[in-house]
Protein backbone atom coordinates (compact mmCIF):
# COMPACT_ATOMS: atom_id res chain seq x y z
CA UNK A 1 0.00 0.00 0.00
CA UNK A 2 1.40 3.43 -0.92
CA UNK A 3 2.12 6.03 1.72
CA UNK A 4 -0.67 8.18 0.30
CA UNK A 5 -3.23 5.37 0.43
CA UNK A 6 -2.15 4.45 3.95
CA UNK A 7 -2.56 8.04 5.08
CA UNK A 8 -5.95 8.28 3.38
CA UNK A 9 -7.08 5.11 5.15
CA UNK A 10 -5.91 6.48 8.48
CA UNK A 11 -7.59 9.79 7.72
CA UNK A 12 -10.90 8.04 7.06
CA UNK A 13 -10.60 6.13 10.33
CA UNK A 14 -9.80 9.29 12.26
CA UNK A 15 -12.60 11.29 10.70
CA UNK A 16 -15.14 8.63 11.69
CA UNK A 17 -14.27 9.03 15.38
CA UNK A 18 -15.43 12.62 15.90
CA UNK A 19 -18.67 13.71 17.50
CA UNK A 20 -20.19 17.10 18.13
CA UNK A 21 -19.57 17.01 21.88
CA UNK A 22 -15.84 17.43 21.24
CA UNK A 23 -16.12 20.11 18.55
CA UNK A 24 -14.43 22.71 20.71
CA UNK A 25 -11.36 20.48 20.96
CA UNK A 26 -10.87 20.63 17.20
CA UNK A 27 -10.30 24.36 17.51
CA UNK A 28 -7.86 24.09 20.37
CA UNK A 29 -5.89 21.31 18.69
CA UNK A 30 -4.16 23.92 16.54
CA UNK A 31 -4.85 22.58 13.01
CA UNK A 32 -6.56 19.56 14.55
CA UNK A 33 -5.99 15.83 14.43
CA UNK A 34 -8.83 15.51 11.92
CA UNK A 35 -7.33 18.11 9.61
CA UNK A 36 -3.86 16.59 9.77
CA UNK A 37 -5.18 13.15 8.87
CA UNK A 38 -7.13 14.48 5.91
CA UNK A 39 -4.03 16.25 4.62
CA UNK A 40 -1.50 13.54 5.45
CA UNK A 41 0.22 15.74 8.05
CA UNK A 42 1.90 14.90 11.34
CA UNK A 43 0.69 17.82 13.43
CA UNK A 44 -1.98 16.48 15.78
CA UNK A 45 -1.33 12.83 14.95
CA UNK A 46 -2.04 10.57 17.95
CA UNK A 47 -0.64 7.05 18.17
CA UNK A 48 -0.38 4.23 20.68
CA UNK A 49 3.01 2.48 20.51
CA UNK A 50 2.56 -1.03 19.17
CA UNK A 51 -0.59 -0.21 17.20
CA UNK A 52 -0.29 0.76 13.54
CA UNK A 53 -3.08 3.28 13.46
CA UNK A 54 -3.90 6.86 14.31
CA UNK A 55 -6.25 7.47 17.22
CA UNK A 56 -8.93 10.10 17.08
CA UNK A 57 -8.81 12.93 19.60
CA UNK A 58 -12.11 11.70 21.02
CA UNK A 59 -10.58 8.29 21.69
CA UNK A 60 -7.58 9.82 23.40
CA UNK A 61 -9.72 12.02 25.62
CA UNK A 62 -11.91 9.10 26.64
CA UNK A 63 -8.92 6.88 27.41
CA UNK A 64 -7.36 9.59 29.54
CA UNK A 65 -10.62 10.41 31.29
CA UNK A 66 -10.82 6.82 32.51
CA UNK A 67 -7.62 7.23 34.52
CA UNK A 68 -6.69 8.82 37.84
CA UNK A 69 -3.37 10.45 36.90
CA UNK A 70 -2.22 11.70 33.49
CA UNK A 71 1.45 12.52 32.96
CA UNK A 72 2.31 14.70 29.98
CA UNK A 73 5.96 14.65 28.89
CA UNK A 74 6.92 17.72 26.93
CA UNK A 75 9.58 19.61 25.05
CA UNK A 76 9.90 22.85 27.00
CA UNK A 77 9.20 26.30 25.53
CA UNK A 78 7.61 25.07 22.30
CA UNK A 79 4.34 26.84 21.51
CA UNK A 80 2.75 23.95 19.63
CA UNK A 81 3.55 21.57 22.49
CA UNK A 82 2.05 23.74 25.21
CA UNK A 83 -1.02 24.50 23.06
CA UNK A 84 -1.50 20.75 22.65
CA UNK A 85 -1.25 20.27 26.42
CA UNK A 86 -3.99 22.86 26.91
CA UNK A 87 -6.15 21.06 24.35
CA UNK A 88 -5.62 17.73 26.12
CA UNK A 89 -6.63 19.27 29.45
CA UNK A 90 -9.83 20.66 27.94
CA UNK A 91 -10.75 17.57 25.96
CA UNK A 92 -10.05 15.15 28.78
CA UNK A 93 -12.12 17.08 31.30
CA UNK A 94 -14.98 17.28 28.81
CA UNK A 95 -14.87 13.49 28.52
CA UNK A 96 -14.47 12.94 32.28
CA UNK A 97 -18.16 12.93 33.13
CA UNK A 98 -17.58 11.59 36.64
CA UNK A 99 -14.93 14.16 37.54
CA UNK A 100 -15.84 17.67 38.61
CA UNK A 101 -12.35 18.85 39.54
CA UNK A 102 -8.81 18.68 38.23
CA UNK A 103 -5.34 19.40 39.62
CA UNK A 104 -2.46 20.29 37.32
CA UNK A 105 1.05 19.90 38.68
CA UNK A 106 3.71 21.82 36.76
CA UNK A 107 7.44 21.14 36.91
CA UNK A 108 8.24 24.86 36.51
CA UNK A 109 6.57 25.88 39.79
CA UNK A 110 8.47 25.43 43.07
CA UNK A 111 6.93 24.19 46.29
CA UNK A 112 8.57 26.89 48.36
CA UNK A 113 6.64 29.54 46.38
CA UNK A 114 3.25 27.93 47.04
CA UNK A 115 1.69 30.90 48.85
CA UNK A 116 2.67 33.38 46.16
CA UNK A 117 1.57 31.03 43.37
CA UNK A 118 -1.81 30.42 45.00
CA UNK A 119 -2.34 34.16 45.35
CA UNK A 120 -1.43 34.86 41.73
CA UNK A 121 -3.57 32.04 40.39
CA UNK A 122 -6.52 33.28 42.46
CA UNK A 123 -6.12 36.54 40.55
CA UNK A 124 -6.11 34.64 37.27
CA UNK A 125 -9.26 32.82 38.32
CA UNK A 126 -11.12 36.02 39.21
CA UNK A 127 -10.00 37.77 36.02
CA UNK A 128 -7.73 40.40 37.57
CA UNK A 129 -4.56 38.83 36.14
CA UNK A 130 -4.06 37.37 32.68
CA UNK A 131 -2.48 33.96 32.13
CA UNK A 132 0.35 35.74 30.32
CA UNK A 133 1.00 37.93 33.35
CA UNK A 134 0.89 34.91 35.65
CA UNK A 135 3.58 33.22 33.60
CA UNK A 136 5.63 36.40 33.49
CA UNK A 137 5.52 36.75 37.27
CA UNK A 138 6.36 33.14 38.06
CA UNK A 139 9.00 32.39 35.41
CA UNK A 140 12.40 33.91 34.71
CA UNK A 141 12.31 33.88 30.92
CA UNK A 142 10.05 35.57 28.35
CA UNK A 143 10.05 32.28 26.42
CA UNK A 144 7.68 30.90 29.06
CA UNK A 145 4.76 32.89 27.63
CA UNK A 146 3.98 29.78 25.53
CA UNK A 147 2.58 28.23 28.73
CA UNK A 148 -0.21 30.81 28.92
CA UNK A 149 -2.69 28.48 27.12
CA UNK A 150 -2.12 25.86 29.83
CA UNK A 151 -2.80 28.38 32.59
CA UNK A 152 -5.90 29.59 30.73
CA UNK A 153 -7.18 26.02 30.45
CA UNK A 154 -6.76 25.40 34.20
CA UNK A 155 -8.59 28.67 34.88
CA UNK A 156 -11.45 27.95 32.48
CA UNK A 157 -11.88 24.41 33.85
CA UNK A 158 -11.86 25.75 37.42
CA UNK A 159 -8.96 23.53 38.30
CA UNK A 160 -6.14 23.84 40.79
CA UNK A 161 -2.53 24.60 39.91
CA UNK A 162 0.04 22.76 42.01
CA UNK A 163 3.77 23.57 42.42
CA UNK A 164 5.68 20.29 42.22
CA UNK A 165 9.41 21.02 42.22
CA UNK A 166 12.30 22.18 44.33
CA UNK A 167 14.19 25.26 43.26
CA UNK A 168 17.56 25.07 41.56
CA UNK A 169 19.16 26.52 44.67
CA UNK A 170 17.59 23.80 46.83
CA UNK A 171 18.85 21.06 44.47
CA UNK A 172 22.30 22.57 43.89
CA UNK A 173 23.95 20.69 46.81
CA UNK A 174 22.84 17.40 45.24
CA UNK A 175 24.60 18.07 41.94
CA UNK A 176 27.76 18.74 43.92
CA UNK A 177 27.61 16.08 46.62
CA UNK A 178 24.85 13.61 45.82
CA UNK A 179 21.51 12.98 47.51
CA UNK A 180 23.07 12.89 50.99
CA UNK A 181 24.01 16.56 50.58
CA UNK A 182 20.35 17.61 50.36
CA UNK A 183 18.72 19.38 53.28
CA UNK A 184 16.89 16.45 54.95
CA UNK A 185 13.78 18.59 55.34
CA UNK A 186 13.45 18.65 51.53
CA UNK A 187 13.68 14.91 50.98
CA UNK A 188 10.29 13.34 50.16
CA UNK A 189 9.22 10.68 52.65
CA UNK A 190 9.85 7.24 51.21
CA UNK A 191 12.27 8.66 48.65
CA UNK A 192 13.38 6.24 45.94
CA UNK A 193 15.75 6.60 43.01
CA UNK A 194 15.18 5.52 39.43
CA UNK A 195 15.69 2.13 37.80
CA UNK A 196 18.91 0.79 36.33
CA UNK A 197 17.49 1.35 32.84
CA UNK A 198 16.73 4.96 33.75
CA UNK A 199 20.27 5.41 35.07
CA UNK A 200 21.73 4.03 31.85
CA UNK A 201 19.56 6.26 29.67
CA UNK A 202 20.61 9.23 31.78
CA UNK A 203 24.29 8.37 31.43
CA UNK A 204 23.99 8.09 27.66
CA UNK A 205 22.09 11.36 27.38
CA UNK A 206 24.31 13.37 29.72
CA UNK A 207 27.71 11.79 29.12
CA UNK A 208 28.95 14.59 26.86
CA UNK A 209 27.51 17.36 29.04
CA UNK A 210 28.53 16.44 32.59
CA UNK A 211 31.97 15.43 33.95
CA UNK A 212 32.18 11.68 34.49
CA UNK A 213 32.73 12.08 38.22
CA UNK A 214 29.52 14.13 38.52
CA UNK A 215 27.13 11.91 36.55
CA UNK A 216 25.98 10.05 39.68
CA UNK A 217 25.25 13.33 41.45
CA UNK A 218 23.27 14.70 38.53
CA UNK A 219 21.30 11.47 38.36
CA UNK A 220 20.50 11.90 42.04
CA UNK A 221 19.18 15.39 41.25
CA UNK A 222 17.12 13.97 38.38
CA UNK A 223 15.60 11.30 40.62
CA UNK A 224 14.97 13.84 43.35
CA UNK A 225 12.98 15.97 40.91
CA UNK A 226 11.00 12.91 39.81
CA UNK A 227 10.08 11.95 43.34
CA UNK A 228 9.31 15.47 44.53
CA UNK A 229 6.90 15.84 41.62
CA UNK A 230 5.24 12.51 42.39
CA UNK A 231 5.05 13.27 46.11
CA UNK A 232 3.62 16.74 45.45
CA UNK A 233 0.91 15.38 43.17
CA UNK A 234 -0.38 13.24 46.04
CA UNK A 235 -1.84 16.49 47.40
CA UNK A 236 -4.00 17.00 44.31
CA UNK A 237 -7.72 16.29 44.12
CA UNK A 238 -9.91 15.11 41.27
CA UNK A 239 -8.30 14.09 38.01
CA UNK A 240 -4.58 14.74 38.37
CA UNK A 241 -2.24 15.93 35.62
CA UNK A 242 1.52 16.38 35.69
CA UNK A 243 3.38 18.45 33.08
CA UNK A 244 7.11 17.78 33.01
CA UNK A 245 10.04 17.48 30.65
CA UNK A 246 9.77 14.28 28.64
CA UNK A 247 12.98 12.73 30.00
CA UNK A 248 11.24 12.65 33.38
CA UNK A 249 8.34 10.67 31.89
CA UNK A 250 9.49 8.69 28.84
CA UNK A 251 9.26 4.90 28.87
CA UNK A 252 7.00 5.20 31.95
CA UNK A 253 10.12 5.70 34.03
CA UNK A 254 11.22 8.59 36.23
CA UNK A 255 8.24 10.50 37.58
CA UNK A 256 5.79 7.92 36.19
CA UNK A 257 7.50 5.10 38.08
CA UNK A 258 7.54 7.13 41.29
CA UNK A 259 3.83 7.90 40.89
CA UNK A 260 3.13 4.19 40.46
CA UNK A 261 5.01 3.52 43.71
CA UNK A 262 3.33 6.31 45.64
CA UNK A 263 -0.16 5.73 44.24
CA UNK A 264 -0.24 1.95 43.77
CA UNK A 265 -3.99 1.69 43.18
CA UNK A 266 -4.20 4.65 40.78
CA UNK A 267 -4.64 4.25 37.03
CA UNK A 268 -1.73 6.24 35.60
CA UNK A 269 -1.41 7.02 31.91
CA UNK A 270 1.42 8.77 30.12
CA UNK A 271 1.42 10.99 27.06
CA UNK A 272 4.59 12.14 25.33
CA UNK A 273 4.27 15.08 22.95
CA UNK A 274 6.90 15.03 20.21
CA UNK A 275 7.92 18.05 18.15
CA UNK A 276 8.15 16.46 14.69
CA UNK A 277 10.18 19.43 13.48
CA UNK A 278 13.17 18.01 15.36
CA UNK A 279 13.24 14.92 13.14
CA UNK A 280 13.25 13.70 9.57
CA UNK A 281 10.02 11.90 8.69
CA UNK A 282 11.52 8.38 8.46
CA UNK A 283 12.76 8.77 12.04
CA UNK A 284 9.37 9.51 13.61
CA UNK A 285 7.66 6.12 13.81
CA UNK A 286 10.77 4.39 15.25
CA UNK A 287 10.50 6.77 18.22
CA UNK A 288 7.38 4.97 19.42
CA UNK A 289 9.16 1.85 20.65
CA UNK A 290 12.85 1.58 21.58
CA UNK A 291 14.52 -1.81 21.24
CA UNK A 292 16.02 -1.48 24.73
CA UNK A 293 13.61 0.69 26.70
CA UNK A 294 10.28 -0.32 25.22
CA UNK A 295 7.22 1.87 24.43
CA UNK A 296 7.86 5.61 24.72
CA UNK A 297 4.53 6.26 26.46
CA UNK A 298 0.97 5.00 26.55
CA UNK A 299 0.11 7.62 23.93
CA UNK A 300 2.28 9.72 21.64
CA UNK A 301 1.06 12.99 20.13
CA UNK A 302 2.97 14.78 17.38
CA UNK A 303 3.03 18.52 16.75
CA UNK A 304 4.47 20.49 13.85
CA UNK A 305 5.80 18.86 10.70
CA UNK A 306 9.03 16.87 10.12
CA UNK A 307 12.04 18.34 8.40
CA UNK A 308 11.53 16.48 5.11
CA UNK A 309 7.88 15.46 4.78
CA UNK A 310 7.34 12.77 2.14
Amino acid sequence: MSNLNRLLRRAAYLASGWSGIFAFAVLTFAHGALAQAQQGLWHGRIMTPGQDRIMSSEELFQHLADSDVIVMGEKHYTAAVQSMEAAILRGTMSAATEQTHMTVGWEFLNRRDRAQIDQLFDQVSNGSLTPEDFVSQTQNTPNAVVYAPVIAAVRDLRGSLLPTNLSRAEKAPVTQGGITALDPALLPPGYGEGSDHYRQRFREAMGDHVPADKIANYFDAQCLTDDVMAWSLEEGTGLKFLIAGSFHTDYRDGAVERLKTRLPTAVIKSVTIIDAADFAEPDLLPLLIDSRWGPLADYVVFVNEPQNPM
